[in-house]
């Protein structure tokens, strides 16, 4: 679904409408995914996260499509993680789940640019840089049904400003077979497996961008335009963990602080949400035929004998052959070297040696860590040093 937007002078009608629209087309491209699992839909919109790209055709008109889609609650147990290899989702919950789904489309559209077309939604920024950039007039919304978890979601329903004062905007985390809570409490004694609360991983995406590491190394850094909440909406909580918590972090160009619109919806009549927790998550990109289902136990495809489409082995294999693509044509007879030195090939080049190749990033990402422990409490919980999750080939 398209649906047109007439814009003008900034007002909250119009922001409320907008709003509006990323959450009904987000809901309703949800609702046509699931048609042909519609025993599994109730339960899989229980957190349902979508990303809506607008393109503007004049100063006063605009196009919204969801362009990602992700659904899910849960984060894999610690035992499915033996010999993971890239090939197991962590986090299915459904924030993340969509961001991975989007970095697919991005992939897409740089893909088409490396191959000598064009892309709709991308253009290469001539100067010292070079790297791809949005086009003008091309912004990106977040749609999240609830709040995300963390710091906006648990102190939703407290309306006095001073309750709980000392502990908001502290780092949280979501815990295997839990609900989760402050990164300072040990959950680690008993060997369960913890991840950053998604209120954090958003909160980073406000300072890194959503396009991630690898991607960084064609990519300009991508800012959401705005983020609009479904249910549960208290904007004090909501711009305090994605954005007022971590005022201050020194930019670390082109990597810097962005505050995007915050949006609640009260406009839309929303679809009745599972009480219970799904067993399933979902992804889906652009340009797929269906959603693709991820056991939530396993973090794999349910059919396991085939690679989540967004797991980090198939978005490493995309980047790989997207950087050898992108070689410029005079250096292309060199291209069989750098494989064989295993630079860019794929048979002695990992993922963390990739990841540590964008300097940039890792300065910035060094940056935002010292600046959240400083600011929320505790440092950021990394998976970058486990061998198992991080140091694979793709010929594994």
């Amino acid at each position: 679904h398209t649906y047109t937007i007439m814009d003008a002078e900034s007002s909250d009608p119009i922001v409320r409408m907008k709003a509006a629209n990323v959450a009904r087309i987000c809901e309703t491209k949800f609702d046509e995914l699931t048609t042909e699992v519609p025993e599994q839909a109730q339960k899989l919109r229980k957190v349902l996260a979508g990303m809506v790209m607008e393109r503007y055709v004049s100063d006063v008109c605009s196009t919204m499509r969801v362009v990602a889609v992700g659904a899910g609650t849960k984060i894999v147990s610690e035992p499915a993680l033996a010999n993971a290899k890239g090939e197991v989702l962590v986090d299915c919950h459904a924030e993340i789940l969509c961001r991975r789904a989007f970095l697919r489309y991005l992939y897409a559209h740089l893909e088409a640019c490396v191959a000598g077309g064009e892309s709709a939604i991308l253009e290469r920024r001539k100067g010292y840089r070079d790297k791809y950039c949005p086009r003008n007039g091309i912004s990106f919304h977040l749609y999240i049904s609830t709040n995300p978890c963390g710091d906006a979601a648990v102190f939703r329903d407290e309306r006095d400003a001073h309750s709980n004062r000392a502990s908001r905007g502290k780092a949280r985390v979501k815990v295997d077979a839990g609900m989760g809570g402050p990164l300072a409490s040990n959950y680690q004694e008993d060997a369960r497996l913890v991840a950053m609360s998604c209120s954090d991983k958003v909160a980073r995406w406000n300072y890194l961008g959503v396009q991630g590491t690898l991607l960084s190394v064609f990519l300009e850094p991508i800012y959401l335009e705005s983020v609009t909440i479904g249910n549960d909406f208290h904007y004090e909580h909501i711009y305090r963990a994605l954005y007022k918590r971590l005022v201050g972090t020194e930019a670390r160009r082109p990597y810097s602080l962005h505050c995007p619109t915050l949006n609640t919806v009260d406009t839309v009549q929303f679809p009745e949400r599972s009480a219970g927790t799904p067993d399933y998550a979902v992804n889906w990109t652009e340009g797929d035929e269906k959603i693709e289902m991820i056991k939530c136990a396993t973090g794999k495809n349910r059919d396991e004998t085939v690679l989540s489409r967004i797991c980090k082995k198939e978005l490493f294999r995309r980047y790989l052959k997207l950087k050898e693509d992108s070689i410029p044509p005079p250096l292309a007879s060199k291209r069989k070297k750098l494989n064989d030195k295993g630079k860019y090939g794929t048979s002695a080049f990992s993922y963390s040696q990739a990841k540590a190749e964008a300097r940039e990033h890792k300065e910035a990402k060094r940056v935002f860590n010292e600046s959240f422990r400083e600011r929320c409490g505790s440092a950021w919980l990394s998976n970058a040093e486990r061998k198992d999750l991080n140091s694979f080939f793709i010929e594994d």
